[in-house]
């Protein structure tokens, strides 16, 4: 698979399937999801990533095989693999996912992060006045993915109220091209 872009899907391997010679790009939105099932192995050579590009989540990448997985030093790899036999990460290779087999799970010197999942909405009000009453902004974008909110600028309406699920850190406010932009983490 190296050297392939992939959308979201199910692929299907009759037999095992490698990553090698050149990265894996997997790319999609924050809710795509791609499915990988392997007959038997999957090998994942030295150095080797698998790249997110387009807001694609590690959480929504699943990697069924039937027997080992195998992923080489260095390597960078992303999603939930689950192994019928065993996953062996080399040393310094790194997981943002998860690996889960029935027999064993061997780790030298590796870094596994638990892959974020985007859970929260995000919506902007405005205002003419700090006090509101605040309305739905005309025009609002939110992208989850890049942690950005876009609305239009308009006439005399400067104050806007975040409604989030859960705490934002404002990262930056700026106007640009007659929008205002908000950048939170």
């Amino acid at each position: 698979m190296g050297g392939l872009t992939l959308v979201a899907g199910l692929y299907k391997f009759t037999s095992g399937a490698a990553i090698s010679g050149s990265d894996l790009t997997l790319t999609g939105t924050a809710s795509d999801v791609w499915i990988f099932q392997m007959a038997s192995t999957l090998t994942v050579a030295k150095g080797i990533s698998v790249v997110l590009v387009g807001g694609a989540q590690a959480s929504n990448i699943f990697w069924q095989v039937a027997s080992s997985a195998a992923l080489g030093t260095t390597a960078n790899f992303e999603g939930t693999i689950m192994a019928h036999d065993a996953v062996t990460l080399a040393t310094g290779a790194t997981l943002e996912g998860r690996a889960l087999a029935q027999t064993a799970v061997t780790l030298q010197s590796n870094t596994v992060t638990v892959p974020s999942i985007i859970t929260s909405t995000v919506s902007l009000a405005s205002a003419p006045v700090v006090t509101g009453p605040y309305t739905d902004a005309v025009g609002q974008s939110v992208d989850l993915a890049t942690k950005t909110i876009t609305v239009a600028e308009s006439g005399n309406v400067q104050f806007y109220r975040i409604i989030s699920g859960t705490a934002l850190a404002i990262m930056s406010i700026t106007v640009t091209n007659g929008n205002v932009v908000v950048t939170y983490n």
